[in-house]
């Protein structure tokens, strides 16, 4: 790889690393040092303002000055009420960073013509180099409190008309990032990047019409193509496809904007919505996992958990108007609703397997744990593998609605703690029927006494394995900063039944999903090329999980007769 490719990642561990717990079970930035800015108002007019927007403040930052992630780097921030504050760059709490690869110019590409976008928990998106990683802008929303978290990931749309690689303002290219306010507040921006600067495309929350049930913005949005039948819709049918948030008496909605004008176009909840559903009793605070199933360009088929670790599943029905055009309900119930308090606060991690003999399913991977309060040591939390036997199939919402339609439990799913050890791969001891719904874990391995560990972070699963980290509280926690709160665990279990190993994580914060690489493929001919192993990564951490898996080939095949 090429050393600012490098920068692209070294950047991103940065941005992530730092997640931690507090006593008060709430979320902090594990600093390397525990030195806070002080804050000296001064007149507007002692800077030099070079952007003008009417929705957003402007952040200039001393020039020439690099990006760090340990608050070393002052900058100057314009406020919307007139004063400067000088204070050191926020952590970015809860926040995935995302590059955007502009390409150069048509005449002269360029693969490291990129910028790094990230949002902070001071409230601010920021723009940063990755070559020289200079800061170029930060921005906060009008509508964002002062030192209130941004705490989403940023969801970047890249709309390259020719695929050239390159963003062409001149070719109707376009580059727009999507994130919310997470705990800072209820609403979700737009901002157009395609020149690399910034203008808001659109601000939404509660007072806009069909969102009025939105909770804190806590689900990054997803990106889909939707057509829905006498919608007034952007061109190109895109839609963002989000969790109605976390809160206690709102939030228990899923909804679909129009990804260029931020208006609604469908939506989901208990009541006064397009699909009124009667479970829908609790809040969504999750990312909404969404598949193509014919691979047409439009979405076909949700999965999503909520705050009673019930899991849900929706068939979508393009070219139908909004009344008609989901149909859904819940296919587990693991928390609440059967006496438990189990939550879902992480995306299902959906994979398509088929094993010889045995009809195929979507094995729908997901973990229960409280991100509200990670440092909770009294419920006690599980792992589901969940089988959709139904992978291709579109029910009416006549057929979820049947009183007959079984709803998946705790109970129903066989335990395969027992095949889990903690060096090795022991032998599966608990067998996992081809007609079983599932599996479960039971996060108290090895002793069998519960201990808090939860999980905080989605599963992925590559080569017939699932990992996922799983986070465990210290029995006391310092108020140093900089001491550790907690363990991490890396699990990776067979995704027929559930046997394999956990490893321990240096990581003493709360551990992020695993991330996973494919190097470029190798070798000096078609005829001999070498397949370089495939790279697990959880932060900064590199897994030796992968070390094992079987890196992917492509295959090339024809057909005489295709059409």
């Amino acid at each position: 790889m090429k050393t600012s490719r490098l920068h692209y990642f070294s950047l991103l561990l940065a941005l992530t690393l730092g997640r931690a717990a507090n006593a008060d079970d709430s979320e902090t930035f594990a600093a390397a040092s525990c030195t806070t800015f002080a804050t000296a108002a001064v007149p507007v007019n002692a800077f030099n303002r070079t952007h003008t927007l009417d929705d957003l403040y402007v952040v200039l930052f001393k020039p020439g000055a690099k990006f760090h992630s340990d608050s070393d780097v002052k900058k100057y921030q314009v406020r919307g009420d007139g004063v400067v504050d000088h204070e050191g760059v926020a952590d970015a709490l809860r926040s995935q960073p995302a590059v955007v690869v502009y390409g150069g110019k048509p005449d002269s590409k360029d693969i490291d013509d990129a910028v790094m976008y990230v949002v902070t928990n001071d409230g601010s998106l920021h723009a940063i180099d990755v070559k020289s990683r200079v800061e170029q802008w930060s921005y906060v929303p009008q509508d964002s409190p002062k030192h209130h978290s941004v705490g989403g990931s940023i969801r970047v749309l890249k709309y390259d008309t020719n695929g050239d690689g390159i963003v062409d303002p001149g070719d109707n290219d376009r580059v727009i990032l999507f994130f919310g306010q997470g705990r800072g507040g209820d609403r979700y921006f737009a901002v157009d990047v395609t020149h690399k600067k910034p203008q808001l495309l659109w601000s939404i929350g509660p007072t806009t019409a069909g969102l009025g049930n939105i909770g804190q913005t806590w689900s990054t949005p997803t990106i889909a193509h939707v057509n829905i039948s006498h919608a007034a819709q952007n061109s190109q049918k895109l839609v963002l496809i989000f969790g109605g948030g976390y809160a206690d008496a709102r939030g228990n909605a899923i909804f679909m904007v129009d990804a260029v004008k931020g208006t609604v176009l469908w939506s989901a909840g208990k009541s006064d919505a397009d699909l009124n559903l009667a479970r829908m009793d609790h809040a969504i605070p999750s990312d909404v996992t969404v598949l193509d199933l014919d691979g047409d360009g439009y979405a076909d088929r949700m999965y999503v958990g909520d705050m009673a670790a019930q899991l849900w599943r929706f068939d979508i029905f393009n070219g139908e108007p909004a009344d008609e055009l989901v149909a859904g309900g819940v296919i587990a119930s693991l928390g609440t609703h059967e006496d438990t308090t189990r939550r879902f606060y992480n995306a299902p991690d959906v994979a398509a397997i088929r094993r010889k003999g045995a009809r195929p399913f979507f094995n729908i991977a997901i973990g229960s744990g409280s991100r509200g309060q990670p440092l909770n040591i009294d419920v006690q939390d599980r792992f589901y593998s969940i089988r959709d036997y139904q992978p291709f199939d579109r029910l009416s919402q006549k057929q979820y609605d049947d009183a007959g339609r079984k709803i998946l439990e705790d109970k129903d799913l066989p335990d395969v703690s027992a095949n889990i050890g903690a060096s090795t791969t022991p032998v599966a001891t608990k067998t996992v029927a081809t007609q079983d719904p599932g599996w479960k874990v039971l996060l108290d391995t090895p002793t069998g006494a519960w201990v808090g560990e939860k999980v905080l972070a989605s599963a992925t699963t590559v080569s017939g394995q699932i990992l996922f980290p799983t986070f465990t509280p210290a029995r006391s926690v310092s108020n140093d900063c900089a001491a550790g709160v907690g363990s991490n665990r890396l699990y990776t279990l067979d995704v027929f039944d559930g046997s394999g190993q956990y490893q321990k994580l240096s990581e003493r914060g709360i551990a992020p999903q695993v991330t996973v690489l494919f190097p470029e493929q190798g070798g000096n001919s078609a005829q001999a090329p070498h397949y370089a192993q495939m790279l697990c990564l959880s932060g900064a951490e590199v897994l030796g999980a992968c070390r094992t898996f079987n890196p992917l080939v492509k295959t090339y095949w024809s057909e005489s007769d295709a059409k």
